[in-house]
């Protein structure tokens, strides 16, 4: 999981958009997929990966669709600031995900 905290790291850097977009982060972003695609990933893991791609202004649609899988099945476990960070980070990014936002909404109103 140090994986997501690498691509949490460099996207916090000044530098972190060229970065992410070097072939040098290709396997940090095939690694960060599939720890995403995982049944055992945690919440923070997820929306963290959301917020880093967004703060690059990345777009890897099929990542972020396993992000928002994943998110929605997990979405009672979602803290406050795990379900803000994933809905800004799918807002900023253009990515109109219905099921996603409907979790996020549904999960807010409680």
């Amino acid at each position: 999981m140090h994986f997501v905290t690498a691509l949490h790291r460099i996207a916090k850097a000044e530098d972190g958009p060229e970065v992410v977009r070097s072939h040098a982060a290709d396997k940090l972003l095939d690694v960060v997929a599939a720890i995403c695609r995982s049944p055992e990933v945690s919440t923070r893991h997820l929306s963290n990966t959301a917020w880093a791609l967004a703060a690059v202004s990345y777009r890897d649609d099929t990542l972020l669709a396993s992000i928002s899988a994943a998110s929605v099945d997990k979405i009672l476990e979602l803290d406050a600031q795990n379900l803000s960070n994933t809905a800004w980070a799918f807002a900023t990014l253009e990515m109109l995900d219905l099921p996603l936002f409907e979790a996020i909404t549904d999960q807010v109103q409680r």
